[in-house]
């Protein structure tokens, strides 16, 4: 549970820098955080969160992932926090 309430609060602050990102670009001073990351952790962060708020809705989440197809997203250059 308290995992859970860590995640989404992370979740809500990278929402709140993203909408300062957005103010940023439209004075045109909007950067990237640019580097190598984890696909698959970030895809099971955000799941987990999706698992939790479904949990408490009575609903079922499933995340298939094979692992043959996850080793091409392990090490990603882009942005992780708007992959």
């Amino acid at each position: 549970m308290l995992s859970g309430c860590k995640l989404n609060s992370d979740m809500l602050i990278t929402l709140v820098d993203d909408l300062l990102d957005l103010a940023k670009e439209e004075q045109l001073t909007f950067q990237l955080n640019k580097g190598y990351f984890n696909m698959v952790d970030s895809i099971n962060k955000s799941f987990d969160t999706l698992k939790f708020i479904s949990q408490s809705r009575n609903l079922t989440t499933i995340l298939d992932v094979k692992p043959e197809d996850s080793k091409y997203f392990k090490h990603v250059f882009g942005d992780s926090h708007r992959f």
